[in-house]
């Protein structure tokens, strides 16, 4: 080989050595390219999760929370729902009862009636006086119970105890002081009624400040109960929004969005049931201070003002379990797989066939539409469920009503345009 011809080859080979040079650069920028990519989306995903299980648990714990505070809000402030948490009291028998015990050892206990009786009998009858006073007793507790068991008693105690809160109410939603009360205060809440009687001279008007700036009474609930009146049916609305959209961010940014559901739904019915177990526990517990001769008593009274609480909080546990039901039977499970197998007429759009013998501009839409419209029915049902007093009944019918109108938004939208389109 000549020299020339080898300085040739030599070149090239130098061309060469460049080019793999520059493709193995090249290489490398494309695979740290790609490592970068990986590793942001990695992060994204890792961000998501941590940001979806924040914002569900979030969620649940808001709506834990503001099941309890609610009831307590509604309870105390709406005049109806005190009047139903309060009536039953004094119409209850063991009740009536134990008023009827505690009142007339009160009175035995304060009156020394042995004392008197012995000092009204004969010298050489006073023997008789623990028997007679035994007798009185008996007969007084007996009295007692009688009178709390008439039907006009009670509707008189229960007129006047709910006359009694509506003052409290009123009292408090104008209340601007801190935690006293003067005499001032209360003068003006006594007098704010006379303005159209023969004293509305009075309405307005304050005392001197020598008996006007009195201290009546200290109550440090005060200013936070009045803060409730004022603002307890804005703070309602406000975090029925607030857990409407923590739950609607949470599914958006999930990539297993019917997971999400399924995971709220079991952990606001845990919740739930874990407040139901921690009434139980609280009631028993309270029970447990009173003295025995009263405790079956005090149990029925805290049954009977929780009771609203218990529907509320089954309401919502029931509401949570239709929610993880739904989300459920729409997946793509084998079990839900098994139980829509169970109903093909109605899921395979056989049924919206033979009821619609063609699609029209409705039908197509609700079939677009069909998943969104099922859940906002299961949303707009939860939300009034949570915002009405209920009975159990009326859990029964709301529910049913859910049930109905998912299946209607089946039977209209048949199957979904997409599974229509591949079958084709």
């Amino acid at each position: 080989m000549s020299a020339k011809a080898s300085d040739k080859e030599v070149e090239r080979l130098k061309m060469a050595n460049s080019k793999l040079k520059a493709e193995n650069r090249r290489l490398k920028q494309q695979a740290s390219k790609k490592t970068t990519r990986k590793s942001s989306r990695t992060f994204g995903k890792v961000f998501r999760k941590i940001a979806v299980i924040f914002l569900v648990s979030a969620a649940v714990a808001l709506l834990t929370v503001a099941n309890l505070l609610f009831w307590f809000g509604n309870t105390a402030v709406k005049q109806d729902r005190f009047v139903a948490a309060t009536q039953p009291i004094i119409k209850d028998p063991v009740v009536q009862n134990t008023m009827a015990l505690y009142t007339t050892n009160q009175i035995f206990s304060n009156v020394d009636v042995q004392k008197i009786t012995e000092e009204v009998l004969p010298p050489r009858a006073d023997f008789l006086a623990p028997q007679l006073t035994n007798q009185l007793k008996g007969f007084t507790q007996k009295s007692l119970q009688k009178a709390l068991a008439s039907p006009k008693l009670q509707d008189k105690w229960n007129e006047t105890t709910a006359r009694q809160h509506q003052r409290l109410i009123n009292f408090a939603s104008k209340y601007q002081g801190d935690a006293d009360i003067s005499v001032n205060e209360v003068f003006k809440q006594l007098t704010a009624s006379l303005s159209d009687t023969k004293l509305s001279f009075l309405s307005g008007k304050e005392l001197p400040a020598k008996v006007g700036d009195i201290k009546v009474i200290s109550a440090p609930w005060l200013p936070a109960f009045h803060n409730i009146v004022v603002h307890i049916d804005m703070w309602r609305l406000l975090a029925v929004l607030l857990l409407i959209v923590l739950l609607g961010l949470a599914v958006w940014l999930s990539q297993r969005r019917r997971r999400t559901l399924f995971i709220f739904a079991i952990a606001s019915a845990s919740t739930m049931l874990a407040t139901l177990v921690a009434l139980h526990a609280v009631r028993d517990r309270i029970v447990s201070k009173v003295d025995p001769q009263y405790s079956e008593g005090v149990r029925h009274i805290i049954q009977i003002v929780f009771h609203s609480l218990v529907i509320q909080t089954v309401t919502i546990l029931v509401a949570a379990l239709a929610i993880f039901l739904i989300a459920w039977v729409s997946g793509p499970s084998r079990g839900a797989l098994r139980v829509r197998g169970q109903t093909q007429l109605l899921f395979s759009g056989k049924l919206h066939s033979r009821v619609f013998s063609s699609d029209n501009t409705f039908t197509l839409w609700v079939q677009r539409n069909k998943r969104l419209l099922q859940w906002l029915v299961v949303g707009i049902l939860g939300v009034i469920m949570l915002l009405t007093r209920l009975t159990l009944l009326g859990i029964v019918l709301y529910l049913l009503l859910m049930l109905v109108l998912v299946l209607a938004i089946e039977l209209i939208g048949g199957q979904e345009l997409s599974n229509k389109v591949t079958r084709k």
